[in-house]
Order: structure tokens, then C-alpha cells, then sequence
């Protein structure tokens, strides 16, 4: 299990830009869409959606799709020794 906090050094931006993310082509809502009734968000953790889908989202409810989101966490373990959570 990897574990992680808020004081860890972070990725470098030249890390991010070497990894070739600019070759990625930008979402086409058009395309995206086209006849789709629904869609399903599946996330991980609370805020999980709108983070990593929060644009996703906003474009199909923009367009009338009916937009659901599921939540699967086990968040009772996310804070083992806060005294507040």
C-alpha cells in the first residue's frame, strides 16, 4: 500500500510536460455526446467527481443528458488517527 500526505513533494511540472500530455487531443463535446441518453460517473471517493469529471459533467447536463453519479468509498478509514473525523 503506498501512503501519502498533503506535505509530500508534489510532480514537477517539466515531469508532467516529458510525460507527452499535450499529444492528448481535447474532449469534442459534439462527438462525445452524440446520442447518448445518460451517463454514469463512478468515483472512487467523495469530490472524487467533481475534481476529476466536475467539466464532464457540466457539458452533458449543458446538452440535456441525465448525468448519475456513484460513490464507493470506505472514507470511515481516510483519517485513522484525527481526533475530529
Amino acid at each position: 500500500m503506498v501512503n501519502f500526505t498533503h506535505e509530500d513533494q508534489g510532480t514537477s511540472a517539466s515531469c508532467w510536460q516529458q510525460a507527452g500530455l499535450e499529444r492528448i487531443a481535447a474532449l469534442d463535446p459534439e462527438k462525445l455526446f452524440h446520442a447518448m441518453a445518460s451517463v454514469i460517473v463512478l468515483a472512487a471517493h467523495p469530490d472524487d467527481e467533481t475534481l476529476g469529471a466536475g467539466g464532464l459533467i457540466r457539458m452533458a447536463l449543458g446538452r440535456g443528458i441525465d448525468v448519475h453519479v456513484i460513490v464507493c468509498s470506505f472514507g470511515e478509514a481516510s483519517h485513522p488517527d484525527s481526533a475530529t473525523h
